[in-house]
């Protein structure tokens, strides 16, 4: 699913809210550093880099889901590629099939009218990756900064 998270190089994740059915995601850009830093892991120097982080400049976009079922954050360094799922491409992927909501069908009762409606929707961003099993399209909007 093509979105305004695919108009940026990449996403952190910021918060999360969900209440009454309504889930918000939100996410802030992650944007280059002005000057590359020496990539040190341990005691190894990979070289020269550039750190990607939240900057001024960096754009805040809420997403909102209608309708949700389910939905988990996974931190991304605890998640792999698996070849049985089939999805679209960008930082919002849309499933068509899915372990996740495999998951939730066989331990939840998804005959739910809601529920049997309910599409795999997965946020890719930098630091956590956020599955939202909802019957509703997600919203976009751009919003401000917060302070937290």
């Amino acid at each position: 699913m093509q979105t305004i998270l695919d108009d940026a190089n990449t996403w952190f994740f910021h918060a999360l809210v969900h209440r009454d059915e309504k889930l918000q995601v939100i996410v802030v850009e992650g944007i280059k550093a002005a000057e590359p830093e020496d990539l040190i892991i341990g005691t190894k120097n990979l070289g020269s880099a550039w750190r990607i982080e939240v900057a001024e400049a960096s754009r805040w976009v809420c997403v909102s889901f209608g309708g949700v079922c389910g939905y988990q954050v996974i931190s991304e360094s605890l998640t792999s590629a698996d070849d049985y799922e089939i999805h679209d491409c960008g930082f919002l992927r849309v499933y068509e099939k899915s372990r996740y909501m495999e998951f939730l069908r066989s331990h939840a009762i998804m005959e739910h009218p809601i529920a049997e409606n309910a599409r795999h929707f997965c946020i890719l961003t930098e630091n956590q990756i956020i599955d939202v099993a909802a019957v509703e399209e997600p919203e976009f909007e751009f919003i401000l900064p917060t302070k937290e």
